[in-house]
């Protein structure tokens, strides 16, 4: 498996450039998981993403098909483990008295 700038692909590190860039967890509502939880912290953010596109686009024809090609290999996970951790470095406090 091929990466690219750090990330496990293409498409993950273009989705992170193009619509992450400048977020934060609390942006994105995902300030309450913990790194253990990126699997559903990424389902949130996959859901946000297609938010950001439209969920009216529809998936026909030839460009629907590469949209869906795209996003249907963007590691959703790695984009919230990558947003939990710099959240956890900017935010001790936070994570602190969730712990509590």
């Amino acid at each position: 498996m091929s990466t690219y700038n750090g990330w496990s692909n293409w498409e993950t590190w273009k989705t992170n450039l193009e619509i992450l860039d400048g977020m934060d967890a609390q942006d994105l509502g995902i300030e309450h998981y913990s790194v253990e939880e990126a699997y559903e912290a990424g389902q949130v953010i996959q859901e946000y993403v297609g938010e950001c596109i439209g969920h009216e686009y529809t998936y026909d024809g030839f460009t629907g098909g590469i949209v869906q090609g795209f996003l249907s290999t963007v590691n959703w996970t790695e984009l919230a483990r990558g947003v939990l951790e710099q959240w956890a470095i900017d935010n001790p406090e936070e994570i602190e008295d969730e712990e509590e």
